[in-house]
């Protein structure tokens, strides 16, 4: 089944219209469901000015922070705000604890360092943790039994309402060279340097998993590495990527095409460390 992460994705970025940032968020979690989420936020776009400066941690950015982490679920709290320098810019990095994963929700939103909750069609990584062996829920603070289960669930998605038709002939309306020449200068002009990645840790090797990429003895699986900023560099594959993903139910389908668009494909994924 196909999960939402593409169109989660692009309705966040329309809804933040904040410039383009590079960002990767590790959720790592222990055999007691407590751990941390640490996110590193490259502001890109700012970066590229002239008279761009180090990010500034100061009391409101920390008030900020300590906002989003309830956001998050309760039970997770605000660690650390920390100025960060980059190749591609300056950013910073954010460190989150929390007590138990199973309340831990994650949107495209919140990995970019922004609140979701004034947006209506943001949707969110959950997830489940349970006693492998016994096939119970685990509590947050239990000792740690020799193995446990942890369930990604990735974000839903609505269905796409159909494209407009064109009312004389029927047919669904195709765009001209020169909307489509434009529809490409915007889509570089909005993804330019823009990568988002997450991955999830667990504490231990990875016994069982059905993730498509996972890196066992590290205990770590990638839920989507998709990087936009890398893809506009290849012409030739941003007008193939363009074209394919006109039509928006398929959009979800193009991360097994791309190696720059990675997304998990399964509605859920299951690690057993």
């Amino acid at each position: 089944m196909k999960n939402g992460v593409f169109l989660a994705l692009i309705a966040a970025v329309m809804f933040l219209l904040a410039g383009c940032v590079d960002t990767d968020t590790s959720v790592s979690v222990k055999k007691d469901g407590s751990g941390e989420i640490t996110s590193r936020i490259i502001f890109v776009a700012a970066s590229k000015s002239a008279d761009a400066k180090p990010t500034v941690v100061d009391e409101a950015m920390t008030k900020k922070y300590e906002a989003l982490a309830a956001e998050m679920g309760e039970g997770v709290t605000l660690k650390a705000v920390e100025p960060v320098k980059a190749d591609n810019g300056h950013g910073i990095r954010v460190q989150y604890a929390f007590t138990d994963i199973s309340k831990v929700k994650i949107s495209t939103e919140n990995m970019m360092g922004e609140s979701s909750k004034d947006n209506a069609a943001a949707t969110f990584y959950t997830f489940a943790f349970k006693n492998n062996a016994a096939g119970k829920t685990v509590k947050a603070g239990n000792a740690n039994p020799e193995s446990v289960l942890l369930t990604v669930i990735a974000p839903k998605r609505d269905k796409k309402k159909a494209e407009p038709k064109d009312k004389a002939s029927g047919a669904k309306k195709r765009k001209t060279p020169e909307e489509e020449a434009r529809d490409e200068e915007m889509f570089k002009k909005m993804f330019d340097g823009f990568r988002m990645a997450l991955t999830v840790k667990v504490d231990g090797k990875i016994k069982k998993t059905n993730a498509a990429r996972v890196d066992k003895d590290g205990g770590a699986v990638t839920m989507m590495d998709i990087n936009y900023g890398k893809l506009i560099n290849d012409e030739k594959k941003l007008k193939r990527f363009l074209g394919e993903g006109k039509k928006a139910d398929k959009m979800d389908e193009l991360s097994g095409r791309y190696d720059e668009l990675f997304a998990d494909r399964a509605k859920a994924v299951d690690i057993v460390f």
